[in-house]
Parts: C-alpha cells; structure tokens; sequence
C-alpha cells in the first residue's frame, strides 16, 4: 500500500464522515445516498466485486447508525435509508455474498477454515432451535428476524473478507474508520448542536466507537522499524483525540476498556521487543492503575463534569456489588441504572435457563427471549424497544455474556472464550502493528459487544475474516498457521 492510496483513503473517509455530519440531515443527503446506491449496483453489475465492496466499507464504517439529538427519520445514511425494511448496507452485504457464490472462483475457500465451518454448525443448530421457539416457546417474530439478519451479516461479511487478495487496502480501511473517529466526535462538539445522555451534552456517536479507548493502545505497541502503513502522527492525533472524547462523554466501558488496553498493550509489547524496556513502563501502569483504584472515585466525584461522574460511579458500584450477589442477589439493585440493567439481564437469563438443563448447555438458538420474573428491570429510557417493555420479553441483551448465554448456552460460551484465547495467542505471533492492534479491537468487540448493530456486525465479521485468513486453523486443528 503506497503513500497515495493512503491518503485517497483518509480524504474519502473524512469525507463521507463529514457529510454524516452534515448533509445528512437533509434531502439533499437523502438523495445522493440514493445515486451512491445506484452507482454501486452498476459496478456491481460490471463484476467489480472486491471494489464494491472496498467502497461499502469505508461508507458504512465512517457513518453514524443514529442521532442522539435529531430523530432517525430525519436522518439519512446508508445505515438508515431502507429498502423493504432492511438498510442499504446489509442489502449490499447480502448482494455481495449471492454475487461471490455464483460468480468467484474462490466460493468454498472460507469453508475450509474451521473457525467458519464450527461457527456455521453452532448457528444452523441455533436457527433450528430458534424456530421450535418460535412456534412453541415464547421467542417472538421480531426477536427472530434481529438475530437471524445480524448473523447473515456477520457471517458473509466473514465470508467476503476471507480470501480477498489485498489484504493491506482492507486493513488501512478498518483502522482509518476507527482512527478519524474520536477526530469526528470533536469535530461535532465544535460545530453542531449537542444532544444529552445521562443529564450532560454529548455529539452523537455510534456502537463502532467502542474501539475509541483502545486507541491510546495502538500508540504504544507502534513500531516505525515494523514498516507501519499507518503514519505515527495519526495515531497520536487519534491518541489525544480519544483521551478528551472519554472526558466529554464517558461511558463505563470506556474507561474500564481504556485501563485494559493500555494493559494488554503492554503485555504484548513485553513479549514482541525488550522486557527490560517496558519492565519500568509497566510497573509505573501498574502503580498508576492501583492508585486510580483507590483515589480516582472520590476525586471525580468532585469534579464538574456530570457523565464523567456518574460513569465513573457506575463502574465503581458494579465492581463493589458483583461479589456479595452470589449471596443476595437483591443487593443487584443497588448497582447504578446501566450497570444494573445488564446484572439483572444474567441473572433473570441464568434462572430462565436453569429449569430446563439442555437449555442451560445449548440456550433458546436464534430469537431466544427471556422475562423478568424473576427479578424485575426497572425501566430505563432507551434502554429496549417500546414492544419489549409491553410484553416484558426481551429478545435483545445488552452484553456478550448475556446475549450468547441466551442464544447459545454453555457451549457457545466455551467456544467464545476458546476463540479469545486464540486470538491472544496470535498477538504475540503477529510482527505487523496494524494486525496486532485489529487483533486488540476484535478481543474486546467479541468479550462486550456481540449483538450489538449490523454495523458492528460487519466490522466484527470483517476482521474476523481478515486475521484469521492468514491462519488456516485454530488451536486443536493441528497448529495456527
């Protein structure tokens, strides 16, 4: 990958950031998705697959999903614009995948990696069960077209991803979306009107900027003498940039994933260069991270910003409550609001799941749902949809545990955590700093953010595809290479 293509790149992501911002608060945005649209299908139409699907890419990853202070109605990207009900970008994905298996020569290339092969097992066996709850449980319709859509997604962006030959195009595309995006979180801040979570201003933002915490971490493992395609002053930049997002507009994960990043970061980085080059480093993090411990929640409590504050708060009652739980689980509820909402989301599905035992092994599959009989959920605004909060089922968890647990039981638990423990193992495998750091961002959007949006399920599916393309099986299939 040349300087060139670099910098096409970052001008046609900034762009197409910008008029998320922008233009598509209007008709006129409206209006040239559409011509975008209709481009992408005579491309298509002309057998330029891999461009096409370059392109979808770099639009759907450097735009917002919604707006925090302008209704999704109003809001046009190809997330949000709808045909049939489904969004222009899944609509893509699916085209593309239908266009690789009747067109490219390499149709059955992913199915010879076992990660794919086990993965489509465990989800044709989910679909099966998901529809014996469907017609015999309590799984609703709508719970089923979610799951069942985000998996499609998820698995042929994997399938697309596989074995497309320029493998550095796709990675530089990946990491620039993530890179520009605290950059266009500010640049809301600075130029358009602000919308409110948890009582404090914030510009909108979407499930991709989960990766944002883990930035400062790509600053760390950089290596020049690595022959980065990624230039050291946009990492920095982004570096900065996250630090002051997370100031702005904190979210819980975002300072437990800023902690473990640097962490792992520092972990990997012992192993690929000098131990006594980082052995100070490291225990410099290590005292900084204590003394946060200890001292960070009583100075926050005095400082002005609100959602820092309460962020902050949150996470530290989650920690305080979890260990007395086992032995009264009530004490759950006096876990902060968002926090609070995803203890009693495992406990309510781990007691669901426990009266019938095979279901605790393989869960209720795809549209699985579960109720809140047995500790209730106090309502919390946005927290599930209006049909949800009616009927007190709920087909959609708000974290990996719980989602996975729910569709799929123990078993899916095991691979899950056999799949992040082989992903770790090719941290220190890796000589490449884009690679490592993918690796870091997939980690932590496969253990906190399954099931989350189609967009993160084609960034999740993507890199999965990407990392794993190199590496024709996993441990327990004879090796990683």
């Amino acid at each position: 990958m040349n300087r060139h293509d670099f910098v096409l790149i970052l001008l046609v992501s900034f762009s197409v950031a910008l008029f998320s911002f922008t233009l598509s608060y209007s008709k006129a945005g409206l209006y040239i998705i559409y011509c975008i649209a209709i481009v992408l299908f005579i491309l298509l139409f002309l057998r330029k697959f891999s461009f096409v699907y370059y392109v979808v890419l770099i639009i759907t990853l450097n735009m917002s999903e919604y707006s925090k202070y302008i209704s999704t109605e109003n809001f046009y990207t190809f997330r949000t614009v709808k045909l049939f009900g489904i969004s222009f970008a899944s609509i893509f994905i699916v085209l593309l995948v239908i266009y690789k298996l009747l067109f490219s020569k390499k149709i059955f290339n992913s199915f010879t990696n076992p990660l794919f092969r086990i993965g489509l097992f465990i989800l044709s066996e989910a679909i099966c069960l998901g529809i014996v709850y469907l017609a015999f449980g309590d799984s609703v319709l709508k719970g089923f077209e979610n799951d069942l859509i985000y998996f499609m997604i998820l698995f042929g962006s994997f399938y697309l991803a596989y074995d497309l030959s320029d493998t550095e195009l796709m990675q530089e595309i990946l990491l620039i979306a993530l890179l520009i995006a605290p950059i266009n979180i500010l640049f809301g801040w600075a130029f358009l009107p602000l919308g409110s979570y948890g009582g404090a201003p914030i510009s909108s933002f979407d499930s991709l900027y989960y990766a944002i915490p883990l930035i400062p971490s790509f600053f760390l493992i950089f290596k020049k003498r690595t022959q980065s395609k990624i230039p050291l002053w946009l990492v920095a930049i982004s570096s900065v940039c996250s630090i002051v997002t997370i100031i702005l507009q904190a979210s819980g994960k975002s300072l437990i994933f800023l902690t473990l990043g640097i962490i792992i970061a520092w972990l990997t980085s012992i192993k690929r260069y000098s131990i006594k080059r980082y052995a100070l480093t490291g225990v410099i993090i290590l005292l900084i991270v204590l003394v946060s411990i200890s001292v960070l929640p009583n100075k926050i409590m005095s400082y002005g910003n609100t959602l820092l504050k309460s962020k902050s708060y949150e996470v530290y009652s989650l920690f305080e409550v979890i260990p007395n739980i086992l032995n009264n689980p009530e004490v759950a509820y006096m876990i902060e609001p968002s926090a609070r909402v995803r203890a009693l989301e495992f406990m309510n599905i781990f007691k669901e799941l426990e009266e019938f035992p095979i279901n605790l092994l393989i869960g209720k599959g795809i549209g699985g749902s579960f109720t809140d009989k047995y500790y209730r959920i106090p309502f919390t605004l946005a927290t599930y949809s209006e049909d949800q909060w009616v009927s007190r089922i709920f087909y959609m968890p708000h974290e990996t545990l719980n989602f996975v647990l729910l569709k799929f039981g123990i078993l899916g638990i095991i691979f899950l955590l056999f799949f992040v423990v082989w992903l770790l193992r090719k941290l220190y495998s890796e000589v490449s700093n884009e690679r490592v750091f993918l690796n870091i961002v997939l980690i932590f959007g496969i253990l906190f953010m399954l099931g989350y949006s189609l967009k993160l399920a084609i960034f999740i599916g993507t890199v999965i595809g990407l990392l794993s393309s190199r590496h024709k099986k996993i441990p327990g299939e004879g090796g990683s290479k």
